[in-house]
């Protein structure tokens, strides 16, 4: 899987920086580009925004509870009196590592984050997920991260997988002793230019490097406080209490559409079985006319087959005779083209074929009895009846004599 971390400084930014991760890759450095490159570079990849620190809440706390409902309903009670803002205007999320007694937990204000995800639409990106700045620095075992930029006033301290801070340049030398002996770190990875000036305790050891322009793979492991988990995008509110009143006549009309395609279905299987009967009608018909000669599953071949054998058993090539083969054969194509059509027995005299058939309606009936009435072909209503949604009538069939 490829990532693409996008990194802004700010909602009125309009260059940023991004780097690219990918199966073997721990890190890459940070390229500036604007945000109109990036729409391709997005393609195929799972994408990172990475926004101030400042911009969020970092922050732990001892929560009892293990059920996830009653957990997520206690985290902004556990940070509110630390909060600067109601918790009803804020978005939290929050992980607890397997092994940890605190819950890590992120708060954003809602309509910031909002701001954040139309920053990305406004230039036709989404994000997968949005994180704070800090967690794209490094971090080692018993050490703390620090980041400074010359350009900036800000300083970026990363104490642990799941948490760090963004300070002043001016605090940062009161607040490192601190940050140290609570990590219990030994080590500073630190990123700092030459000419800013940094008081570091005694007995620690520090490895520097160019961190801030860099992102590590370390950020993988803090996509669970992805801070667009559960969030309820603008809008999204709206439109669901707008469909509530809704909900019961989409119940009716999935009821009423279950209830039809089985009608429908059983309806079919009726004229289904109908139909197979007219056919093994025609077969038995023409075995026993017949015997012993091969029978077509095609009923039109097999019409073709009829008319053959009964050229060759007139003398002249042509029959003024009524055949039951013939005529059922050349009516079975109608029967099946005419839906609704059903045929209930079949009797075949002198006089011609008798077919005892049913139609939902007279004008089916008669556009059925015009179909079969041709040059070749008589069809005449010989009996009907009529009911509320159905007739019933018997069709005298018989071949026309030349």
């Amino acid at each position: 899987m490829q990532w693409l971390i996008i990194k802004s400084s700010s909602l009125e930014a309009e260059t940023v920086e991004y780097a690219l991760l990918g199966k073997d890759q721990q890190q890459d450095n940070f390229s500036r580009s604007g945000w109109s490159q990036l729409k391709g570079l997005s393609r195929g990849k799972r994408v990172i925004l990475l926004i101030p620190t400042e911009d969020v809440v970092l922050n732990s706390a001892d929560i009892p509870a293990s059920n996830q409902k009653l957990l997520t309903k206690a985290v902004p009670y556990a940070l509110e009196d630390s909060l600067a803002e109601d918790i009803d205007t804020l978005h939290f999320v929050h992980y607890r590592e397997s092994d940890q007694k605190d819950v890590n937990i992120l708060a954003i204000n809602k309509t910031l984050l909002q701001q954040w995800i139309d920053k990305l639409k406004q230039h036709e990106l989404s994000a997968h997920f949005i994180l704070p700045d800090v967690f794209a620095l490094p971090i080692e075992v018993d050490a703390v991260t620090l980041s400074m930029a010359l350009d900036q006033p800000r300083v970026l301290v990363r104490d642990s997988a799941f948490s760090g801070f963004a300070s002043d340049y001016a605090l940062i030398s009161a607040l490192l002793p601190s940050v140290l002996e609570a990590s219990e770190a030994k080590t500073l990875l630190l990123d700092k230019p030459d000419n800013l000036e940094l008081t570091i305790p005694e007995g620690i050891a520090v490895k520097a490097g160019n961190l801030s322009h860099t992102c590590s793979d370390s950020l993988l492991q803090t996509l669970p406080l992805n801070l667009l988990n559960r969030f309820a995008q603008e809008g999204s509110g709206d439109i669901a209490k707008y469909l509530e009143p809704w909900k019961s006549v989409a119940a009716l009309i999935m009821a009423i559409a279950g209830l039809w395609a089985v009608s429908i279905g059983m309806e079919n299987y009726r004229l289904n079985q109908r139909l197979e009967g007219l056919n093994s009608s025609i077969t038995q018909i023409y075995q026993a006319t017949l015997p012993g000669e091969p029978i077509d599953d095609d009923y039109g071949v097999l019409h073709s087959i009829m008319s053959e054998k009964l050229k060759a058993l007139t003398s002249n090539g042509t029959t003024k005779a009524n055949s039951p083969l013939e005529i059922l054969a050349s009516i079975a194509a109608k029967i099946k083209q005419h839906k609704g059509i059903t045929v209930s027995t079949v009797r075949f005299d002198d006089s011609g074929l008798n077919l005892a058939i049913t139609a939902p309606s007279l004008s089916l009936l008669e556009k059925f009895r015009a179909a079969v009435d041709t040059d070749t072909m008589n069809a005449e209503v010989i009996s009907s009846t009529s009911s509320a949604n159905k007739v019933e009538s018997t069709l005298l069939i018989k071949k026309v004599s030349l």
